[in-house]
């Protein structure tokens, strides 16, 4: 029998090892698995680490991960039903910027590396596959043996990711509020510093003409998100492009996570993959504190509260994003209804798995600038990064989940060559 256990921080397999029941073997040491020859479980481990809804037997292949009737979503309909869930490796993420694709880009750095997946890396090294052009893999990837089962890296999406992937990839990618957005990406990129114009400024210089750029301070102004997704700049000031290729988009991706929804999101992107708590667990990546005083030089220049005024002028501007995200808003929040009570419990579930190992690993969340090791150390104006706490220093799993995105980008470049 095979039980998997619910990962807790301060365990130590070498610790936990007990062979006194008919030959049992207890391992505790990250996605947990526990072989008997028994069908009971000895009572020390069941009462001191977990209850019983937390155990699941999941048979004798520890890829079928089911803790319970998990749902799935149907690519076409997104309606939940019940389902085997075979694990999967193949996994397209287009990495839209400021819409919490760093935190997603850690789950699958971690879960690619510690499966040994092959990922698309930059031919020219960094962290960009061509951003900002389309994606071509003759242009923007290294060669791989065969087909690769991870593209996680900033990038365009465009069809030839489709015949550069495996054909049972899953394709995710993440949304935002467009207001919130166009802030966290002004903060940032110290958009200040660079165009010397306060976020209003900026907007109302695009409204009214007189700003025509595309790109200020090497971002996209108009429509961020889209911009990522693939769609062209000239298409994005009329309404009917923006609908069928937001109806192109919505036939693509299997999930879009919103970033209201976050936790949410990650739930079903759990089922739908077949993964285990412990793949799905974050910690926050390249944030950003707007109550910190240490960090208010960031907010220079950004003159745009949350009002509904505020994001009408940004709707204005930015159409085709606003379009985007209240489309995939309201399909998820749908879904979500469909099926609340389960999802609720979800959620609270991996919100006390995530602040267990937050409160192990994590001593404090400080200004990149006092950060002096520099596997966690962020970039970006006014990001924050993790103070690990003694004993998250040696375990390598709170180093994975605090790891900053360029350490995680150094170590991939080191690690595919062997894997390979």
């Amino acid at each position: 029998m095979i039980i998997h256990i619910p990962n807790l921080p301060f365990l130590d397999a070498a610790k936990y090892r007990d062979d006194t029941d008919g030959g049992s073997t207890y391992y505790i040491d990250g996605l947990v698995e526990f072989w008997s020859t028994s069908t009971s479980m000895p009572p020390w481990l069941m009462t001191t680490f977990f209850t019983p809804s937390s155990a699941y037997p999941v048979g004798d292949n520890s890829k079928s991960l089911q803790e319970s009737p998990r749902l799935t979503v149907d690519a076409d309909s997104w309606s939940p039903v019940i389902a085997n869930h075979s694990r999967r490796d193949h996994i397209t993420f287009i990495k839209t910027h400021k819409c919490a694709s760093s935190t997603i880009q850690n789950i699958l750095m971690r879960y690619g590396y510690k499966n040994k997946l092959t990922f698309v890396l930059p031919k020219n090294k960094g962290n960009h596959l061509g951003w900002s052009q389309p994606f071509d893999p003759s242009k923007h990837m290294r060669k791989t043996n065969g087909k690769p089962d991870v593209l996680c890296y900033h990038s365009v999406f465009s069809p030839k990711m489709v015949s550069t992937m495996p054909d049972d990839s899953f394709y995710l990618t993440a949304v935002r509020e467009p207001l919130s957005q166009v802030r966290s990406s002004y903060i940032y990129y110290s958009m200040y510093g660079c165009s010397k114009m306060t976020l209003k400024q900026l907007i109302t210089g695009v409204k009214d003409g007189r700003m025509t750029q595309y790109f200020r301070c090497a971002i996209p102004i108009m429509n961020p998100v889209l911009f990522d997704l693939g769609m062209p700049v000239k298409d994005m000031k009329d309404v009917d492009k923006i609908r069928k290729y937001i109806d192109t988009l919505d036939k693509r991706f299997d999930l879009v996570i919103v970033l209201d929804y976050f936790d949410e999101s990650l739930v079903i992107l759990r089922d739908m993959l077949g993964w285990s708590e412990t793949d799905i667990l974050s910690f926050a990546v390249n944030f950003h504190k707007s109550t910190d005083k240490g960090s208010q030089s960031a907010l220079t220049g950004v003159d745009l509260d949350d009002s509904a005024e505020n994001r009408q002028l940004v709707y204005s501007v930015s159409q085709g994003d606003a379009m985007l995200y209240q489309h995939f808003k309201s399909k998820l929040e749908k879904f979500i209804a469909s099926k609340r009570l389960y999802i609720d419990e979800e959620v609270a579930k991996l919100r006390q798995y995530r602040k267990s190992w937050m409160e192990f690993c994590i001593q404090k969340s400080v200004s990149t600038r006092y950060i002096s090791d520099r596997r966690f150390r962020t970039y970006g104006n006014g990001a924050y990064g993790y103070v690990l706490t003694k004993a998250g220093l040696s375990n390598q799993t709170c180093v994975n989940l605090a790891m900053a995105e360029l350490p995680w980008v150094a170590r991939l470049d080191q690690y595919q060559p062997a894997a390979l």
